[in-house]
């Protein structure tokens, strides 16, 4: 996450986007000078125009905008109010692309909804749309019931009968939507979300690391934020 005077020119760009109906340079703002050099202007060109189709699409008002960077797997991650726009090269998304269609079309609950992917062969990089997802004091609403409906018996059952296991299970890459519910206002769905260290089931036994991951990070989460 980013703060200071690059926080203040992404809101203020994102607004005047939304104030003028007109498209916005989002790499002026978003692209530190040493990393944009790896990439061709063309390339800018490329993304920007789609970034802006996508926040046209999507985008509601908000002041909660995040920027993240990534070195390996991902170009970069724009996280709105609504959506969270993740840009990988090709070469790096091919390993997970199998996976995300997949997700794409799924019908799980507990599982990141897909909104679309947009493959852009020519300039080498591939845009997903996904939804955003609470986490604020996500500690706070979750049971260990919770973990074994929603997530072991929920997600990780649906990932592993599709072949795949999640690799990185824990409480930094689990989310929540608010349920309408009037007599529990405070039900969430709980959702697991950041594929990028998945990986092909190629033994049954494999499954076994997601299960053991959540569980540690509970425990962990517990007894950290027990009260003294």
């Amino acid at each position: 996450m980013i703060g200071g005077d690059k926080y203040d020119d992404i809101l203020k760009i994102i607004k005047d986007y939304q104030a003028n109906d007109c498209n916005i340079d989002v790499y002026k703002v978003l692209w530190d000078k040493d990393y944009s050099d790896k990439y061709k202007m063309d390339q800018f060109v490329s993304i920007n125009i789609n970034i802006n189709t996508i926040l046209n699409k999507y985008y509601g008002h908000s002041d909660k905008i995040y920027f993240k960077h990534f070195k390996d797997d991902m170009i970069f991650v724009l996280i709105l109010d609504k959506i969270a726009i993740k840009i990988y090269s090709t070469s790096k998304f091919e390993r997970i692309k199998e996976l995300y269609e997949i997700l794409k079309i799924n019908e799980n609950p507990h599982l990141e909804h897909i909104c679309e992917i947009i493959y852009n062969h020519p300039y080498n990089y591939v845009i997903v749309v996904s939804e955003t997802l609470e986490i604020h004091d996500i500690i706070t609403k979750i049971t260990e019931d919770d973990i074994t409906k929603q997530i072991i018996n929920g997600s990780l059952q649906y990932l592993h009968k599709k072949g795949w296991i999640h690799n990185d299970v824990n409480f930094d890459n689990i989310g929540y939507r608010r349920l309408s519910c009037t007599d529990e206002p405070d039900k969430v769905c709980l959702v697991l979300y950041d594929f990028e260290k998945s990986k092909k089931l190629l033994n049954p036994i494999d499954k076994q690391k997601d299960f053991d991951d959540i569980k540690k990070s509970f425990i962990f989460h517990n007894i950290t934020n027990k009260p003294k």
